[in-house]
């Protein structure tokens, strides 16, 4: 499948107010989502090979999107929105909220003592996002046992512990 035919459908898609399009050559299903800027294009939401068989229960997975019952249930714009939430700029906007910069900020500055600004945060940030890694060098920071939080109990006879009468009303049963 080529550009051409790409934007031969996403054009026809457009002039009729579709919002998606699928587009196949036999082998694979291409299903894109019409977006209507200007100029007028589209997002490539999955592509499957229908041919190979590695790959089959993935196409079975997307395509079932592809029936009449996930048009009617709003499937499409599920997936839509998972496909939108997913997506690298989204996640990064997330990733650079300066709530998000806080708790990195408040994390860094417990674990090594020391405080960083937000633009050496964000600076790092973006050096992480840009490179593939080795996920399993990737450690999670844990809180450390002398910072867990322990639930006070009170001591009975206490005033804390003291209970407290509530007056009893009757209820109808209407």
């Amino acid at each position: 499948m080529s550009d051409k035919h790409l934007r031969q459908v996403i054009s026809y898609g457009a002039n009729e107010g579709v919002d998606y399009a699928v587009l196949t050559n036999g082998r694979e299903v291409h299903l894109h989502r019409i977006l209507f800027d200007k100029p007028i294009d589209s997002k490539l939401i999955f592509k499957v090979d229908i041919s190979s068989k590695e790959t089959i229960k993935e196409a079975v997975e997307k395509l079932q999107f592809l029936h009449r019952d996930a048009v009617t249930k709003k499937s499409l714009d599920r997936l839509w929105n998972r496909f939108i939430a997913l997506e690298i700029y989204t996640i990064a906007g997330i990733l650079f909220d300066n709530s998000i910069i806080n708790i990195i900020r408040r994390a860094l500055k417990r674990k090594f003592k020391n405080k960083f600004e937000r633009e050496e945060i964000k600076d790092s940030l973006s050096r992480v996002i840009c490179l593939e890694m080795d996920m399993g060098k990737v450690h999670p920071t844990t809180r450390s046992k002398k910072h867990k939080k322990h639930k006070i109990i009170p001591k009975q006879g206490s005033a804390k512990s003291s209970s407290v009468q509530l007056p009893m009303t009757p209820t109808s049963l209407n």
